[in-house]
């Protein structure tokens, strides 16, 4: 019964203002930090949700190579929504604990605000996210790259596209005896 007392006392410390101005700076004052408050909240959903669907997606590409070009652009731009919220998050936890906590009100109760291991697994996830983001952003380069480097390449031979079966059965066996890289096989990229 002690303790529920003692939590209801702690809870009432969350957006106590002191009573310092008019009745509206008050208002307002408690006003921002519930506004704060529930942007902690909302913000952590919608990080957890990107971070969900990052980590989906990117399964999905492991799983059906041939949806890998749409995969990887949607991996980046849940990856990248997941840092900058999580950026977000860090600093309204913050705030909101600098701020908005009567610390005068929980020291007269014999407790203390603290941050804790919470925001330290908040800040390290979101570095781990920043550093996911990075290797997105690598990996995105690194294919444009790749691609780039095949095109630019110079083929053994310049037939168009509309080559029978036989020929291109013809241009296969050309490359593999002149041990030609599969990648700068023109037959290869024929339908």
């Amino acid at each position: 019964m002690e303790q529920d007392k003692q939590i209801d006392r702690v809870l009432t410390s969350w957006c106590r203002i002191q009573e310092n101005g008019s009745w509206f700076v008050q208002g307002a004052e408690s006003m921002v930090c519930l506004v704060v408050l529930d942007s902690c909240l909302y913000t952590m959903v919608f990080w957890v949700l990107c971070s969900s669907l990052a980590t989906c997606v990117s399964l999905l590409g492991l799983l059906w190579p041939a949806v890998v070009p749409i995969v990887e652009s949607f991996h980046a731009l849940c990856s990248y929504a997941t840092v900058i919220l999580g950026f977000f998050l860090v600093v309204e936890w913050w705030g909101y604990g600098a701020y908005f906590i009567d610390q005068a009100y929980l020291h007269s109760l014999s407790l203390s605000w603290k941050y804790g291991p919470a925001f330290l697994v908040l800040i390290a996830s979101t570095l781990l996210s920043t550093l996911a983001a990075r290797i997105t952003w690598h990996m995105a380069i690194t294919t444009r790259s790749n691609y780039a480097q095949l095109h630019a390449a110079t083929p053994i031979s310049l037939d168009n596209a509309a080559t029978p079966a036989a020929t291109r059965e013809q241009q296969l066996q050309e490359c593999q005896q002149q041990n030609v890289d599969p990648l700068q096989c023109p037959p290869n990229y024929q339908v």
